[in-house]
Parts: C-alpha cells; sequence; structure tokens
C-alpha cells in the first residue's frame, strides 16, 4: 500500500472542497524513512478565482485587428478575451454580477498601465504577445483592458482596504 499525503486535510476526514486550491500537483518522492509517498492535490470542482474575497476584480479585454499593415482597425471575430486570450462575454453581456455579488462601480477602460491615451497596447500577432503601447504601422493587434469591481452583498469595502486583481491598479 502507498501512503497518500493530502496537504489540506484536517482532523476531519471531509476536507471543504473550498479549501482545495485550484492547482493539480502531482509528485512522488521517498521519505526520510525510506516509505514511498505520493502528494496529490485535486482541483475543486467548486473553486472559483473570486473564492475567499469580499472584493473582487472583474476584468476583459477588447480586442481588434487590421489585416494590412496601415489598415483601419475593426473588432475581431473572438473581440473579448481574458488575460489568458481565452473567450469570455463582453463586458455589455455581464449585465448581472455572479450571485451574492453586486457592482460596485461602471466598467471604466484602464488607463493605468502602458497604453496608449485610449488605453491600447499594440503587437504584431496577439498570439506572439510582446505588447507595447505605442502604435506602429505594422501592428496588427491591439487590445485594451475593461475592469469593473464588484463586492459581497452587505459588505462596504474602504478605499484603502481594497484588494488587487491579476493586474494592479489604482483608480483617480
Amino acid at each position: 500500500m502507498i501512503p497518500v499525503h493530502h496537504p489540506y486535510a484536517t482532523s476531519h476526514p471531509m476536507t471543504p472542497l473550498t479549501a482545495v486550491p485550484k492547482m493539480l500537483i502531482i509528485a512522488s518522492f521517498f521519505s526520510s524513512n525510506n516509505s514511498y509517498c505520493v502528494v496529490v492535490v485535486f482541483i475543486s470542482a467548486r473553486y472559483s478565482e473570486d473564492t475567499g474575497h469580499r472584493q473582487f476584480t472583474e476584468e476583459v479585454y477588447e480586442h481588434h485587428y487590421r489585416l494590412i499593415a496601415g489598415a483601419q482597425w475593426q473588432p475581431k471575430t473572438i473581440a473579448w478575451t481574458d488575460l489568458t486570450g481565452d473567450k469570455v462575454l463582453s463586458k455589455d453581456e455581464r449585465i448581472e454580477p455572479p450571485a451574492g455579488w453586486i457592482w460596485e462601480d461602471e466598467w471604466t477602460i484602464d488607463t493605468n498601465r502602458a497604453v496608449d491615451e485610449e488605453g491600447f497596447e499594440y503587437c504584431v500577432n496577439q498570439t506572439l504577445g510582446g505588447w507595447c503601447p505605442t502604435e506602429k504601422v505594422f501592428h496588427l493587434s491591439r487590445r485594451r483592458r475593461w475592469y469593473r469591481n464588484r463586492i459581497l452583498k452587505g459588505e462596504k469595502i474602504s478605499d484603502d482596504k481594497k484588494e488587487n486583481s491579476f493586474l494592479f491598479h489604482t483608480s483617480n
């Protein structure tokens, strides 16, 4: 029999799913007494990126492209993504916050990063990355970040206690 150690196990045999992180970690090693150990942490089906937060920043990226260098910008077929480029609902389709949450403010263009006056950052091809704040004639992709804060119902968060999203920002 192989001993299994679950790092989030408690004295109670049923560890709550919310206590299990999103990552799946599988490691095997020999312990100091030469017994073979396996560490397995399973992905929780109930995990969400706002778990444990009272305030959370939603963010979406608006994408544009052009087929020819110097041409006019137009919306991409997949115009709205998350930070990693996965398709998500547009900001206008996110009318209601998740259950138990309320919107704290309206959607805002993030201009407090390395972006131009309109909040856009540019690159030759979005799959290659290398975003920069200045538009060049050879750039074929551009994007801008929109963000909106939500808080748990019944919570009032003061400005000096707000939690950060994936990208740090300050509001003016």
